[in-house]
């Protein structure tokens, strides 16, 4: 570890300067290339190693999606950052291998969707409140795994305070 320079993440900066060091001119130098060398992403595939859902090549293609939380219970929620990685995030319930997975998404409102894994809804519905401009009336559509369609009012949401962000 010692031989690396204190290099981490995808920063090309300290490599152009230690390019420069040989000779070499920073155009000659290709990108760092490795997305694991992101510190945000080793977190993430770290936590996938350790806990739930299993990592598999399904959970692995989620890595890059949405902000993620862990729950003080362990569940794992996923909260889309924008309309793509919402439309991910719902393509993904709907090829869970293990059908273990729930669907949350606004539903007469403009806001994020989230997937939540395990039983705890109330805390996905809870950061969608946070993350949207919305009434506690509002609406949410939650797709249970086995395909079961309900509603709930965002009031329903628990507070999400005791999640850790990954």
């Amino acid at each position: 570890r010692g031989g690396l320079h204190g290099f981490s993440g995808a920063a090309r900066g300290p490599i152009e300067a230690l390019a420069r060091e040989f000779g070499w001119q920073p155009s000659e130098l290709k990108s760092s290339g490795c997305r694991m060398a992101d510190e945000h992403l080793s977190t993430r595939l770290g936590d996938m190693l350790a806990g739930r859902p299993p990592l598999c090549l399904w959970s692995a293609g989620l890595i890059h999606v949405g902000r993620h939380f862990r729950t003080a219970g362990g569940e794992k929620i996923i909260v889309s950052r924008n309309a793509v990685e919402a439309e991910r995030l719902e393509a993904a319930q709907r090829n869970d291998p293990r059908k273990a997975s729930s669907l949350i998404v606004p539903d007469d409102f403009a806001g994020p969707s989230a997937l939540a894994f395990g039983e705890d809804v109330a805390t996905a519905i809870g950061l969608i409140n946070r993350y949207s401009k919305s009434a506690a009336d509002n609406l949410v559509r939650i797709t249970r795994p086995e395909g079961v369609i309900e509603r709930l009012a965002l009031s329903h949401g628990a507070p999400a305070d005791e999640l850790r962000a990954i």
